[in-house]
């Protein structure tokens, strides 16, 4: 107990232990817990200590499902180290050194392509439909991770961190095409969004033979808009699919950007087969019309409300597994806006925050501000 820790020593063991007793509080029928401590006791940097039943205690049999629950246990330290530190761990449950994960390269890209659109606005409804493809190459030169210097497989001996959404050293040849179309009612100054629409998104991307990596994807999200109760509200939502072709056994895999809107607030894993959808219900709360001069003019405030759910599925990876790789993702919450003008410049901004409470897969109180596009 007299050992003394640096404070980003105590950081990261406080993790660990967390995530020993996340793991265990998670896994059904496993012991309580009944203690944990980051005081370093011999070669162990803090405890986690779970209490057997009395039942357990006095028969000193344990089921198959129980092992396998222990397992998990004495692996969630781990895990939680991994979702924020790189570690190297020796024995005895401690750390011998810690770094935050970062990359670092030089690239060069070159894209070339054609956009054709076709405007077919008839009547009250504004119809479009835009087709585009494009080639593109992107060399990748000096690439190493902070960890090792290594590249994006982080770690020369085992367990090794694939990042596959990233391009190593070499050359990335691929082809991309797009297909949108829109039907969406004209709307007036006070509509949030079109009181009846559709609006389709396709996309296609895959790499060429002559690639030093190999990658597929293909995504389809279709949005549909309803009048909502009252005049200028809203019901929307979307649905969505994409399909990722992941070789989990291939260093030279590469996986494209996500096409796909997610559940907010949570953070969700690159699956084979991803499902998503949601469900909003926006709505006008106040016109204030407030200007500070010149500057920024005030022009409405909204809400919304959102359900969000995906599934992901990694059906080639439970066959090398021998056991379900699917996830479910849930979350709810609202959002409030406001709609501004800068400089008095046509395009409006709108920022604001979000709440969400996550359901699954691990329940969790999200919270973030909003800046147009971009969460933060």
């Amino acid at each position: 107990k007299g050992a003394v820790m640096t404070e980003a020593k105590k950081r990261l063991v406080a993790y660990h232990e967390a995530g020993h007793a996340l793991v265990g509080a998670l896994m059904p029928e496993y012991d309580p817990v009944t203690k944990i401590s980051i005081v370093p006791r011999g070669a162990a940097g803090g405890l986690t200590f779970f209490a057997p039943s009395e039942e357990r205690l006095e028969s000193g049999l344990y089921s198959r499902s129980y092992l396998e629950n222990q397992m998990a246990v004495a692996l969630g330290g781990r895990v939680a180290e991994e979702l924020v530190f790189i570690t190297d761990i020796n024995d005895g449950d401690t750390t011998r050194t810690t770094a935050p994960l970062s990359f670092s390269w030089t690239e060069r890209t070159t894209e070339a392509g054609l956009r054709i659109p076709l405007n077919l606005t008839q009547s009250r409804f504004f119809t479009q439909l835009n087709l585009s493809g494009y080639f593109g190459s992107t060399v990748v030169n000096d690439f190493q991770n902070s960890f090792d210097n290594g590249g994006r497989v982080v770690s020369s001996e085992y367990p090794q961190y694939f990042f596959r959404n990233y391009q190593d050293n070499g050359s990335l040849f691929y082809t991309k095409y797009r297909l949108s179309a829109y039907n969406l009612m004209r709307t007036s100054p006070r509509d949030i969004n079109s009181r009846w629409g559709q609006v389709v998104f396709f996309n296609s991307s895959s790499t060429l033979k002559s690639s030093n990596f190999s990658g597929r994807q293909e995504s389809v999200t279709a949005y549909l808009y309803f009048p909502g109760l009252f005049r200028h509200h809203s019901l929307w939502g979307y649905w969505a699919f994409q399909n990722t072709a992941i070789d989990w056994r291939n260093r030279d895999d590469y996986n494209f950007r996500n096409e796909v809107p997610l559940p907010r607030g949570t953070a969700v894993s690159r699956s084979e087969k991803m499902y998503s959808m949601a469900l909003n219900y926006t709505l006008p709360v106040w016109y204030p019309d407030l200007a500070i001069g010149s500057l920024v003019n005030f022009r409405r405030v909204r809400l919304n409300g959102f359900t969000d759910y995906a599934f992901g599925d990694n059906p080639q990876l439970a066959v090398l597994l021998r056991k379900p790789q699917a996830t479910n993702y849930i979350s709810f919450g609202g959002e409030v806006k406001f709609d501004i003008n800068v400089l008095r410049l046509a395009p409006e901004l709108d920022l604001g925050f979000r709440v969400a409470q996550v359901v699954a897969p691990v329940r969790s109180f999200y919270f973030e501000f909003l800046l147009g596009t971009l969460n933060f």
